[in-house]
C-alpha cells in the first residue's frame, strides 16, 4: 500500500515511538539546528540547503529611502536637502518583494555615512550598520584609499521607529 504512512494505526504507531524517545529525554525544545554558509557569513535557508554542489547564491544590497526617521534619529542626523536610505542586504533577493519591515540588533552600532559622488544617486546619505561600513567601501568600489565618511553613529535602539518606502510598492514599512 503506497499510503501506508497515512493509515491511522502507522501514524499511532509513530506518535507512540515519539513519546517514548520523548519520555527517554531525546526530544527536548531548546537547539535548533541552524545552516550557516561559510563563504556568506550568514544564516542559510532550508530551501538553500537542496542547492547543487558548487552553487553560489547571489546576494543583492538595496537601499531604501527613509519616509519618516525616529525622533532620536532626526536629532542626530538632522534634515537636511540630503535623502536618507537604508541600507539592506540579503541572500535571498526573491523575498525583497515581500518585505514588510527591516529588522535592526537594537545593541548594536549603526552609522549614517556621507553621499558620496558615484554612489547610489550621489545625494544620499546611508544608513548601515557601523560594522559593516568597510564591507560597503569595497563592494562600491571606492579608489585606494578613499573611504565613506562616517556622519555619526548611535545605538540601533535609536532607529526604532523609523519607516521607509518599499523598493518596489507603493507602502512604507517600519524599522524594527
Amino acid at each position: 500500500n503506497p499510503y501506508l504512512t497515512l493509515l491511522p494505526e502507522y501514524e499511532a504507531a509513530q506518535i507512540r515511538v515519539f513519546g517514548e524517545m520523548y519520555k527517554q529525554g531525546y526530544i527536548f525544545r531548546g537547539r535548533k539546528p541552524v545552516h550557516w554558509s561559510p563563504s556568506s557569513k550568514t544564516a542559510l535557508a532550508e530551501a538553500e540547503l537542496e542547492y547543487p554542489e558548487g552553487h553560489i547564491s547571489k546576494s543583492i544590497y538595496v537601499a531604501m529611502d527613509v519616509v519618516s526617521p525616529s525622533e532620536e534619529l532626526k536629532k542626530l542626523v538632522g534634515e537636511g536637502e540630503e535623502k536618507l536610505k537604508v541600507a539592506i542586504w540579503t541572500t535571498t533577493p526573491w523575498t525583497i518583494p515581500a518585505n514588510m519591515a527591516v529588522a535592526i540588533n537594537p545593541e548594536l552600532e549603526y552609522c549614517v555615512v556621507g553621499a558620496k559622488e558615484g554612489i547610489l544617486d550621489g545625494k544620499s546619505k546611508l544608513l548601515v550598520a557601523t560594522g559593516l561600513v568597510e564591507t560597503l567601501e569595497s563592494k562600491f568600489q571606492l579608489p585606494e584609499g578613499e573611504k565613506l565618511e562616517i556622519l555619526a553613529t548611535f545605538p540601533g535602539s535609536s532607529l526604532e521607529g523609523t519607516t521607509y518606502q518599499h523598493p518596489l510598492y507603493d507602502r512604507t514599512s517600519s524599522i524594527i
